[in-house]
């Protein structure tokens, strides 16, 4: 059983923050709103008002820039002071069947997710659609461990069901 002992860091909660958002519904909502911003300024400078275009295509890229660089790591950072849970060391031990998580505020072990992500920052095993545990890639000791990692997510991830949907 290969075992990671690691304490989250505000970096490791923002990274998180970013993959699971930016590929959940709310993520794709918010890029579909951009687009059609950027799409109707577009159109609007292609007739003429080339200002008023202009306007809200630099009003797009700024929501987003916003919402991507000031919102979400101010939030994840407000999670990791208000949560004592994510200051405390963190034990991780996994083999080929279950992944076994452990810390000061409680332990628990796992044999299927719902789904995972995966970055180059972090890994991210989903326990519902909204709930997951967060693996910072720095904390394994070679990218092998964490592709052994990643592919065991996968592979503990159940298919949906229609009483799950």
């Amino acid at each position: 059983m290969e075992e990671l002992r690691f304490t989250y860091t505000t970096y490791d909660l923002v990274a998180a923050a970013r993959l699971h958002m930016m590929r959940s519904a709310r993520g794709y909502v918010l890029c579909a709103y951009l687009l059609l911003v950027l799409v109707v300024g577009a159109v609007f400078s292609i007739f003429g008002a080339w200002d008023f275009g202009l306007f809200l295509v630099a009003l797009a890229v700024l929501a987003f820039l916003v919402v991507y660089s000031i919102v979400l790591p101010f939030f994840a950072r407000r999670q990791a002071r208000k949560i004592p849970a994510f200051r405390k060391g963190v034990v991780l031990r996994f083999d080929e069947n279950e992944i076994h998580l452990s810390s000061d505020a409680g332990e628990g072990s796992a044999r299927w997710f719902y789904k995972t992500r995966a970055s180059d920052k972090v890994l991210l095993l989903y326990t519902t659609h909204l709930s997951y545990i967060i693996v910072p890639r720095r904390v394994c000791e070679d990218d092998a461990q964490y592709e052994r990692l990643k592919r065991l997510g996968e592979k503990l991830a159940q298919p949906k069901t229609n009483e799950q949907e």
